[in-house]
């Protein structure tokens, strides 16, 4: 660990170290300084971890506003690269609740990582030391009271302990879990139910039902065939009965159909000579020509569409002559009336005009005015700066050099006059205000003025427009009338004559088009009776041709009989082949039943052997587990004591050796080889062999090895001054830059750099000193 960067976080306000420098580090502060917030913020910067039983809210500083960000940036270094990661809380909201949103940023050699998120860079920090959090933790944090409590525990502590920091409580718990699998999946296999000679009797007694339905089915089937035999025989009888049947009844429909089409051409014919005589009395002749008629018919109705469409035309153009000519008034009338107004408003343009310049010369006058008294009232207030200024048992005036008589009074003249010139001035920039407003008022009616002007000329053209309009309009009502005339029985020229010319020769015309109307209609009557006096003609014809003749009564009363008799045998035997298909029916779905029976029970059997199968391998995993396990913890507790061992060497004391074993009793040796319980020592000795335990641990989670850096949490508080320097001393020689943690001074005579906290009355750490070790 190189830098620490806390903002906002747990007791941190904002709070930077520097751990950069080989030798050890000591962070001091009393108790609830905040010490331990700079580790939880190493974890949490790494990997994401709020820490034991904490979440991402318990780690806002409690006085950070809603908007304030959480931030624990740390610089390290690993293999010889440098890296930076920085994690980032905002607060934010779901269902109403508040929570943190987690943010990631990751610097490799100062180069930032791009698209890096929370899972992301807990992933490449683990990839990058080799261990996750709890191997981090376990290998180079010491926490508080850890060393004391690996020594005077209880032997199930001290095995959690040990199986925490190594990571066997995994396998411990994956253990526990195979043993319960087993368990219960024996309770299970013994539950079910099942036994082989249940599973051998259902099997016979299937076979056996099997048999007999196969027996029944084969005597069923032969019944089967020789009923389909005989209803085929009774089948082949029926349809020749029936066609002979049908033969017969098709003689008797063709000569009622005979019968038939001559009584409807009989009708048809009578309806022809019927619609003759009609055509005759409607005047359409005897011939009663179609097309005469109809040309007829189109003529009189092309007329009366003629005639019709001029009148329609006539009227319209009389309702627009009538519109243009009142349009022309009115237009007229419009234009003398503008003439009118514009005479008057040429008149006031005039005495517009001239108001409005006589007017702007008085303003001209007025800003001439304001100026010279705003030069005025600059020149006096120069003036009165001068005297002002004058001092002396003789004044004399500044601009000429003469002796006052009296300075105050001349000031006090000077300023009574400035005043007047700026009250003149104000009189000026008022009447200068008043004759803006009454030249605008002016301008606006000057406009006015000249758009009554402007609209004489417009009236003019509108009225010579409506004129051209009315002209026009008796063009056009001359036009049509002409177009009337060859229609019309006088020569009126008239509108209203010729709209009643043109009416009278309409109704001429509808009177012509209702004779030609019957006479059409008798005629198509006619020709349509004659039309179907010929299809009952041809219909009549080919009844004729196509009547039959019915087969001897007698053959087919015989086929009926006979059909008859096959039909009652072929009936017979049908019911006995229902009864062998009913009898096989029942027997097989007895032999399935049995048969379903039998595959339940081996099934069940089946089931039952797979469950003690499964039983078998779960039980065996427990053991390979429980073995292997086993083989761990006695391989990590020969390794723990003889790196305790060696290093309680270094740290000196009369014990030469830690012991370990499987039952979790650390024990220290004596030089006589006499073993003693670690939680008998004194104080000192009980610290060196703790201590010695810890780290020995730490070495079983790096393979043997150091881990880089130790971080720990008052790991000396229980030795005297020789004690401390001589650890102390080691663990300085084992690591390049250790952190230890006190909430004393005695580690500051050790220190290579301190870095002191302190709680503010605010409830805030700070940093108070950083130089203490020099």
């Amino acid at each position: 660990m190189l830098t620490a960067t806390l903002q906002n976080f747990r007791s941190t306000e904002h709070l930077t170290l520097d751990f950069g420098s080989e030798g050890l580090h000591a962070l001091i502060g009393r108790p609830g300084s905040g010490k331990s917030s700079v580790f939880a913020g190493l974890v949490f910067s790494l990997y994401g971890d709020p820490g034991p039983d904490q979440e991402l809210l318990d780690l806002r500083y409690d006085k950070a506003g809603e908007g304030a960000e959480v931030v624990a940036d740390f610089t390290w270094t690993h293999d010889g690269v440098t890296y930076r990661t920085m994690r980032t809380l905002r607060r934010g909201k779901r269902k109403g609740q508040p929570v943190e949103k987690a943010s990631a940023r990751m610097w490799r050699e100062n180069v930032e990582i791009d698209n890096m998120t929370p899972t992301l860079m807990t992933t490449e920090v683990t990839k990058i030391l080799g261990m996750g959090v709890r191997g981090l933790t376990g290998s180079s944090l010491i926490r508080q009271g850890e060393v004391d409590l690996l020594t005077t525990a209880p032997p199930t502590e001290v095995q959690r302990l040990v199986e925490e920091h190594t990571g066997i409580s995994e396998l411990t718990k994956a253990r526990d879990n195979a043993r319960k699998a087993a368990n219960e999946t024996r309770k299970v296999a013994d539950a079910l139910p099942g036994s082989l000679p249940e599973v051998v009797e259902a099997a016979e007694t299937a076979d056996a039902a099997e048999t007999d339905a196969a027996d029944l089915n084969t005597t069923a089937v032969a019944a089967r065939a020789n009923a389909d035999r005989a209803h085929t025989n009774w089948q082949q009888a029926h349809d020749r009965a029936t066609s002979l049947q049908q033969a017969t009844l098709a003689a008797q429909a063709s000569r009622e159909k005979v019968v038939a089409a001559r009584a409807v051409l009989e009708s048809a014919q009578l309806a022809e000579q019927g619609a003759q005589a009609v055509a005759l009395e409607a005047g359409a002749g005897q011939s009663g020509s179609v097309d005469d008629v109809e040309a007829r018919w189109r003529e009189l109705s092309d007329n009366r569409t003629a005639v019709a469409d001029l009148g329609n035309s006539l009227l319209a153009a009389r309702r627009t002559h009538s519109a243009a000519e009142q349009a022309e008034h009115d237009a007229a009338a419009a234009a003398e009336q503008a003439a009118q107004d514009g005479a008057a408003a040429t008149a006031r343009h005039a005495e517009l005009v001239e108001e409005i310049a006589a007017i702007t010369a008085r303003g001209h006058q007025a800003r001439a005015d304001l100026a010279a008294a705003g030069g005025e009232s600059a020149r006096l207030a120069k003036a009165i700066d001068a005297l002002q200024a004058v001092t002396g048992t003789d004044p004399t005036c500044p601009t000429c050099q003469h002796t006052l008589a009296d300075a105050s009074a001349l000031v006090a003249d000077l300023t009574t006059q400035r005043e007047q010139v700026a009250a003149a001035a104000v009189d000026h920039e008022r009447l200068i205000e008043e004759l803006a407003g009454t030249v605008n008022t002016l301008t606006g009616e000057l406009k006015q003025t000249q758009q009554r002007i402007g609209r004489v000329d417009a009236a003019a053209a509108d009225a010579d427009r409506a004129r051209s309009r009315t002209a026009q309009s008796v063009a056009d009502l001359t036009q049509v009338i002409t177009a009337c005339q060859p229609h019309l029985a006088t020569s009126a020229t008239e509108p209203a004559d010729v709209v009643d010319g043109l009416r009278a020769v309409k109704a001429q015309i509808d009177e012509q088009l209702n004779r030609v109307g019957e006479q059409r209609g008798a005629v198509r009557q006619l020709l349509s009776a004659r039309q179907h006096l010929q299809s009952c003609q041809q219909a009549l014809e080919a009844a004729q041709d196509g009547q039959v003749v019915a087969p001897d009564p007698n053959t087919v009363a015989q086929a009926l009989s006979e059909a008859g008799q096959l039909q009652s045998v072929a009936a017979e035997l049908a019911a006995e082949a229902n009864a062998a298909s009913a009898a096989a029916s029942t027997a097989m779905m007895g032999a399935g039943q049995l048969r379903a029976a039998a595959d339940v029970a081996d099934n069940q059997w089946k089931r039952k052997q797979a469950a003690v199968t499964a039983a078998e391998i779960a039980d065996t995993h427990a053991q390979v587990l429980a073995a292997y396990r086993q083989d761990l913890i006695g391989d990590f507790c020969d390794g723990i004591s003889a790196a305790a061992t060696e290093l309680m060497a270094r740290f000196g004391g009369e014990h030469v050796a830690f012991r370990l074993d499987s039952d979790f009793v650390p024990r220290v040796e004596l030089a006589d080889g006499r073993l003693r319980k670690t939680s008998a020592l004194s104080g000192g000795e009980k610290a060196r062999a703790g201590l010695a335990f810890r780290l020995g641990i730490s070495m079983q989670i790096t393979e043997g090895h150091l881990p880089y850096q130790l971080i720990g949490d008052e790991i000396t508080s229980y030795l005297d001054e020789d004690g401390r320097r001589q650890v102390l001393e080691v663990i300085t020689d084992l690591f390049a830059a250790p952190i230890l943690v006190s909430h004393t001074s005695e580690i500051l005579d050790h220190a290579t750099e301190v870095h002191q906290l302190w709680r503010s009355p605010l409830g805030t750490t700070e940093t108070v000193d950083q130089d203490l070790a020099s």
